[in-house]
């Protein structure tokens, strides 16, 4: 699956499903939340932020849960 969004840290990709979820990834495997540093984390918490935010404020839609206008 090609991902929804991307950079040099993070992938994030979209888990089709009844309920569609979507998933955050490091580049870098880490094994544990604990090993990735500061500020990835920092970065990884925004993002997840922001998604949460666009998500509770859209229209919803059948097939995607949201939809973008």
């Amino acid at each position: 699956m090609s991902p929804l969004y991307e950079n040099e840290h993070i992938k994030i990709e979209i888990e089709t499903s009844e309920i569609p979820w979507l998933k955050i990834f490091t580049q870098h495997p880490y094994k544990e939340m604990s090993e990735v540093p500061g500020e990835l984390k920092f970065e990884i918490y925004y993002l997840l932020d922001m998604i949460e935010k666009e998500m509770l404020n859209c229209p919803v839609s059948p097939r995607y849960g949201c939809l973008v206008l």
